[in-house]
C-alpha cells in the first residue's frame, strides 16, 4: 500500500496545485479521504478530484483542524487530500444519509456491509444532533471485533451543522467510510486523561440529552463548573467538561450544550439517575500520558508492515485548551517519522476498545496500518 497526502489552503492558485499534486500518482487512488476545515468551496475541490479521477471514491467531512506528518492546520480553509493505493486489499466505499434520529438503522446498515474478509472501517459520522454512541453500541452487538477509526464531525466550533463528503455529494446529516478488506496489519494506542470536578447523579435524561442533574436543570450547573475548573472564560465552553460514569472504565462521555433545548448533550445516551462526575482534561497529565505511551507503542509495532499512520484527536486537544497543539503530532512524528501521517481535530475520536468502539473527547488516537 501507498499513502499521498498533502495539507493546502484554498486560494485562487488551489486547482494549480491540486493538479500539480495528483499528476504525480503513480495511477488512479483506490480511494480518496478529503478533510477540510470548513465547507467553503468544498464542492469546487471535489469537482477537481472527481474530474481527474471520476472512478475514485472520494470520502470525507468538515473537521476542527487537519494534521500533515508533523504540522498541524486549526486555521480556516485548510483541507488535507489523502490518496490510497492498494497492492492486493479493496476499499468499499459507503454512505447512509439521514443519520440523525435514525441511528439504529444506521448501526444495522453498517453490521449489513460486513463480510469474511473485512479487516477494519474508517468511519466519518454527523455529531451535531446525532447519537454517534447509538450507532456503535448497534454494531457492537453483532461486530464488536471488527474495530472503526474515524470521528465525529466538526464544523469550527459553531456547533450548527457538519458535514459529510461522498462523491461530488455534500450531506448535513450523514455518516460515510471506507470498509477494507483484504489482508492488512493495524495497531493503535489511545491516550486521555482527565481529572474530576465533582460527583453528581444524572437524574433526568432522554437518549442524549441531559435535561436535569440532582434534580436541578442541568446547564445551572454551568458556574459551578467553571469555578471548580478555575478557568475563566479561558476556552470554548462546549469543551470544557464531560462526564465520567462511575463504576465503569473508559466511560467518559463529552458533553457540548444544547442553548436551543437548554439541556447538556452528550455523544451517546446515559440513562435517568446515572451516578457519574463532572471532569476536565488534565493538562499537566496528557503530554506525560502520550509520550509514556508512543514509547511503548513504538516499541510494539511491527514496522515492517506500517506504511501510514492516522491521527484523530479532539479538538479540545488543540488550540481550544493548549498553546501549541502540535506538541503531541510532534511527539508522534518523532517515533514515526518514516511513514506518512495524516489526520484531524474533530468532535470525538471514534476507536476500539474490548467491548467493540466507542467515541470519547479529549482523546488523541494514533492507528497505524499497511498491507502485508
Amino acid at each position: 500500500m501507498v499513502v499521498e497526502t498533502k495539507a493546502f489552503k484554498y486560494s485562487s492558485e488551489t486547482k494549480k496545485e491540486i493538479l500539480e499534486f495528483i499528476s504525480l500518482f503513480p495511477r488512479n487512488p483506490d480511494a480518496i479521504l478529503l478533510f477540510s476545515k470548513d465547507d467553503v468551496k468544498i464542492n469546487t475541490v471535489l469537482s477537481i478530484l472527481k474530474n481527474f479521477y471520476p472512478s475514485t471514491p472520494i470520502i470525507g467531512s468538515t473537521v476542527e483542524g487537519v494534521i500533515f506528518n508533523k504540522l498541524a492546520y486549526e486555521t480556516n480553509k485548510m483541507f488535507l487530500i489523502v490518496a490510497l493505493f492498494l497492492k492486493k486489499g479493496k476499499v468499499i466505499p459507503f454512505k447512509f444519509e439521514r443519520a440523525t434520529n435514525n441511528e439504529k438503522k444506521a448501526g444495522l446498515y453498517l453490521q449489513s456491509l460486513i463480510s469474511k474478509n473485512t479487516s477494519f472501517i474508517f468511519l466519518f459520522v454527523e455529531s451535531i444532533a446525532t447519537n454517534v454512541g447509538k450507532i456503535l453500541t448497534i454494531f457492537n452487538e453483532k461486530y464488536k471485533n471488527i474495530p472503526i477509526f474515524g470521528f465525529a464531525s466538526g464544523d469550527s466550533l459553531e456547533f450548527k451543522n457538519t458535514y459529510q463528503f461522498f462523491d461530488l455529494n455534500v450531506c448535513t446529516d450523514s455518516m460515510v467510510g471506507l470498509i477494507f478488506e483484504g489482508d492488512f496489519y493495524y495497531d493503535y494506542m489511545v491516550a486521555l486523561k482527565t481529572k474530576p470536578l465533582f460527583d453528581l447523579i444524572v437524574t433526568e435524561s432522554e437518549e442524549i440529552f441531559i435535561k436535569k442533574i440532582n434534580n436541578k436543570k442541568a446547564l445551572d450547573f454551568i458556574g459551578e463548573i467553571l469555578e471548580k475548573a478555575d478557568i475563566k472564560e479561558k476556552v470554548a465552553l462546549q469543551f470544557l467538561f464531560g462526564l465520567k460514569i462511575k463504576g465503569k472504565k473508559r466511560s467518559f462521555s463529552p458533553i457540548s450544550i444544547n442553548y436551543e433545548k437548554k439541556y447538556f448533550q452528550v455523544l451517546e445516551g446515559i440513562p435517568s439517575n446515572t451516578e457519574a462526575s463532572f471532569v476536565v482534561p488534565d493538562e499537566d497529565e496528557r503530554i506525560n500520558d502520550i509520550r509514556l505511551k508512543l514509547d511503548l507503542f513504538s516499541k510494539s509495532v511491527n514496522f515492517s508492515y506500517i506504511q501510514a499512520g492516522f491521527i484523530s484527536s479532539c479538538a479540545g486537544c488543540g488550540k481550544i485548551l493548549y498553546d501549541d497543539s502540535e506538541e503531541e503530532v510532534k511527539y508522534i512524528w518523532e517515533k514515526f517519522d518514516s511513514i506518512p501521517i495524516f489526520g484531524t481535530f474533530n468532535f470525538g475520536p471514534i476507536f476500539p476498545i474490548k467491548d467493540g468502539s466507542k467515541v470519547s473527547n479529549f482523546t488523541t488516537t494514533f492507528f497505524v496500518f499497511g498491507e502485508k
